[in-house]
């Protein structure tokens, strides 16, 4: 942006004109400095500091598009919605087969589980890009409507990197963040241990229950677990 300076003293040659009209209207322009000849020449002048380009520092040089690519392309497969993971890159009911076919072999590992003395299927999946955090578990179920093969009934997120589409909650977020979020319906120990239930997204938030007081006499109500109370793990459910 240009200076706001007042303008520029008038170039020597307008001074050397001869007649003393001229001389009359140098002398008058002497006197008052900022004013000029309707069609006065351009005169040189120094370039205002304004002008002049200078490097922008390091650190406020724009996120490379390759890196911005990256870490998009990360939000999008730690991205948790209602029945599924990674914008729908894996899905609850999802046949065991269209997620063999969906996902490569190397991120998958069939693996056993139990619950109540029953055993059944299940995957874990991980990503190649950080092998060192903790797997997804895709949990699979016969088909409900008696369709032949197995599909995904549950998924448990172990993964810190998760978070939901809204909200931004995921395990190190509180009770009290998924409560705001999305209601909690009911607090009850089940499989996974003490769980909050938001029914409006399927989602069961899995609990620290080191700093519960449980009641004696009756069940555990939502409004008995305090608000800070962290959330170790979350199950997607059907």
């Amino acid at each position: 942006m240009l200076s706001s300076r007042s303008s520029p003293l008038l170039p020597a040659a307008l001074r050397t004109m001869a007649g003393a009209a001229l001389a009359g209207a140098l002398l008058l322009t002497a006197c008052e400095p900022n004013r000029r000849p309707a069609q006065e020449p351009a005169a040189p002048r120094p370039p205002d500091s304004a002008t002049i380009a200078t490097p922008a520092p390091a650190d406020a040089a724009p996120t490379a598009p390759a890196a911005a690519a990256v870490d998009a392309k990360e939000r999008a497969y730690y991205t948790l919605s209602r029945g599924a993971i990674g914008q729908d890159f894996i899905r609850l009911n999802m046949r065991e087969q269209e997620l063999l076919e969906k996902v490569p072999k190397a991120q998958l590992k069939r693996i056993t589980r139990e619950m109540e003395g029953i055993e059944y299927p299940a995957y874990e999946l991980r990503n190649p890009q950080h092998p060192e955090a903790p797997p997804t578990i895709l949990e699979l179920a016969e088909d409900m409507a008696g369709r032949p093969g197995l599909r995904i009934w549950r998924i448990e997120i172990q993964d810190p990197r998760y978070r939901t589409a809204r909200g931004g909650i995921g395990i190190g977020s509180t009770y009290g963040d998924a409560r705001r979020a999305y209601g909690v319906q009911t607090v009850e120990l089940a499989d996974a241990g003490l769980v909050a239930v938001s029914e409006s997204v399927n989602m069961s938030w899995k609990l620290d229950a080191s700093g519960i007081r449980f009641p004696a006499g009756r069940p555990l109500l939502k409004e008995d677990v305090p608000p800070a109370t962290r959330i170790t793990g979350i199950l997607l459910f059907r």
